[in-house]
């Protein structure tokens, strides 16, 4: 038994996706005449379909945090509710109806974009980034994150997460002592993020030259 989750998105980033993830193990993404099609070998050890569904969406938020870390892009991928169960010959069909938002933004930074393909150097660093995230809670965690707003409250718990995972002299040696102080600070200040504040109330005097969250 092998089951296929269709997937959509933007055509180039989907493409790039299906180069880039191509190992059932971690993800595998393949490209049909039918559309693009999610496969992984968690997937095949589960027998209902909507227990499918729910670890497709679990599995696709892991990858929307890499592709928003290491593509620098807001292009993210989203199941369209089909799944497809192959037994052998038989195929069998499920609909799983929800909202999906279309996804458009572009692309930029280390991604050079020729003709329809996306050619980026980082590809194997997204592969290692999924196959971390089975086994590493904290890195799982930084993935879904990625996957929601950005706003101060969000990039505070992402900023928790790495540090309890650094040591102090880790931390040191990349030389980010004073942008993580201000980068807090900032955050911090209602004065200067605003309604976005992880604070009600200012509890500490706002930075002079608050960091910009872009």
């Amino acid at each position: 038994m092998e089951w296929f989750i269709r997937i959509k998105g933007e055509d180039v980033i989907l493409n790039e996706l299906s180069m880039i993830f191509d190992d059932k193990r971690i993800a595998d993404i393949r490209k049909t005449d039918d559309g693009y099609f999610l496969l992984a070998d968690s997937f095949d050890q589960l027998s209902d379909d909507s227990l499918v569904y729910e670890e497709a969406n679990k599995k696709i938020k892991l990858i929307n945090g890499a592709i928003i870390k290491e593509l620098k892009s807001n292009n993210k991928i989203n199941t369209d509710g089909l799944l497809i169960r192959q037994c052998g010959n038989v195929q069998h069909a499920y609909m799983h109806l929800s909202e999906n938002v279309n996804l458009i933004d572009c692309v930029h930074d280390n991604i050079t974009i020729n003709g329809n393909n996306v050619i980026y150097e980082g590809k194997k660093r997204m592969n290692k980034l999924i196959s971390l995230a089975s086994s590493d809670f904290h890195v799982a965690k930084v993935l879904r994150l990625l996957d929601n707003e950005l706003d101060w409250r969000n990039l505070y718990v992402i900023c928790e997460v790495v540090l309890e995972n650094v040591n102090k002299d880790k931390l040191n040696s990349w030389g980010v002592k004073r942008e993580l102080e201000l980068f807090k600070h900032t955050a911090n200040s209602v004065c200067a993020t605003g309604d976005e504040c992880r604070h009600g109330r200012e509890t500490t005097s706002p930075p002079k030259l608050p960091m910009d969250i872009y």
